[in-house]
């Protein structure tokens, strides 16, 4: 069983994707921590990535990266110009860890 299936019927509400402003259904997005307790639920508000900005993120040191997504403008300019800026702000190099 994946976390998809496990979601509560009738709990499919639209999100935001925080790093490319996607709107998609909850069942679609991947949970984003930006405190890395996946453990730790209590008081939590959650945030969501689409799969595409997922299947990147997940791989990269964290450290930053919320200041970094706020700076290149996620989810309130094109993608196009946040993926430029988010580039840039990178220092142009894949940093996986």
């Amino acid at each position: 069983m994946t976390i998809r299936d496990s979601w509560p019927a009738g709990r499919d509400e639209s999100v935001i994707c925080i790093a490319c402003g996607t709107e998609m259904r909850l069942s679609e997005a991947c949970e984003y921590d930006k405190y890395g307790g996946q453990y730790h639920r209590e008081d939590d508000c959650f945030q969501y990535l689409c799969e595409s900005c997922f299947g990147v993120s997940h791989h990269l040191s964290r450290s930053g990266l919320e200041e970094t997504l706020i700076e290149a403008g996620a989810g309130r300019v094109s993608d196009r110009i946040f993926l430029r800026r988010y580039f840039d702000l990178a220092g142009g190099e894949s940093t996986r860890g």
